[in-house]
């Protein structure tokens, strides 16, 4: 339980929780949507930890030059869970969540009510999708 409400801190702190539209691309015949949730720190001892317990894959970013002075900045790691992987998560930390919980229950929503893979979605499906997405945006405001 402990490892949990900490997972929480961290995604409360340094966590992402998006959901993806791709430009629509062969064999997709329109946008395609999918829930993203990351933790991004320069700690790849921490990294290690979250996925041990949790699982997600983990990827190093690109590191990026200040804008004052012009040096690299310090390498920084990602832990990332897309789709069901996420949302599973997100149920799970959601009662520890103080600043992204209402982040967590739009993309939760989102998530559970995703029809299985198919590659042409009903109109009334894509616009559902590009709701959440857009919701999930403002709430980030």
């Amino acid at each position: 339980m402990t490892d949990v409400a900490y997972l929480a801190g961290l995604i409360d702190g340094e966590g992402h929780i998006s959901i993806f539209r791709r430009k629509p691309a062969f064999p997709y015949i329109s946008a395609r949507y999918s829930l993203r949730m990351e933790i991004c720190m320069c700690s790849l001892k921490t990294i290690n930890w979250i996925q041990e317990h949790f699982g997600g894959t983990i990827y190093k970013k690109r590191r990026t030059r200040t804008l004052d002075t012009g040096k690299l900045r310090k390498q920084s790691y990602v832990v990332s869970w897309s789709s069901w992987e996420a949302c599973v998560l997100l149920q799970k930390v959601k009662p520890f969540l103080i600043t992204k919980s209402h982040e967590a229950d739009i993309a939760i929503d989102y998530q559970l009510k995703c029809p299985p893979k198919t590659y042409k979605l009903s109109q009334y499906e894509l616009n559902r999708r590009e709701k959440a997405y857009r919701l999930l945006r403002e709430a980030k405001l």
